[in-house]
């Protein structure tokens, strides 16, 4: 096995394992162990599997909204405010640097394609328990 294949399953059994805790953390505060009757525990499958979703697929929408650069422009701000506050007489970085150190620190550009299908697998099954709530009386 590669290098890269071993760093994909790795990844892939990182985000399962990561949206599994989540969800038997979920069931666990929503009481899905201790419930009887087909509708509730149903509902509670739902309830149990959005907020991985939401979590996992949240995460991963962020880090690649981070990776397109539209968190830059923030960043930046933040960091020079930072800076001047610290060394007032410290000249500062130019934007255009702060973006090249930034394209310098991730060039690939790289962000967690897998917890985001991990996410939306998720959302899917709320969403089965979903309708399945709905149809079983």
């Amino acid at each position: 096995m590669s290098e890269n294949s071993k760093k994909n399953v790795k990844s892939w059994i990182t985000n399962i394992s990561t949206a599994v805790l989540i969800f038997i953390a979920a069931a666990t505060m929503q009481g899905l162990f201790e419930v009887t009757g087909t509708q509730l525990i149903m509902r509670k499958l739902s309830d149990c599997f959005l907020i991985p979703g939401v979590v996992l697929g949240g995460i991963a929408s962020l880090c690649w909204i981070s990776v397109k650069g539209n968190f830059d422009m923030l960043g930046y701000g933040a960091v020079t405010f930072l800076n001047w506050m610290i060394h007032p007489r410290k000249k500062q970085e130019s934007y255009f640097e702060y973006k090249m150190r930034q394209e310098e620190k991730n060039p690939t550009g790289a962000w967690p394609w897998r917890m985001l299908i991990v996410g939306l697998v998720c959302i899917a099954l709320s969403a089965v328990f979903a309708v399945l709530f709905e149809v079983v009386v």
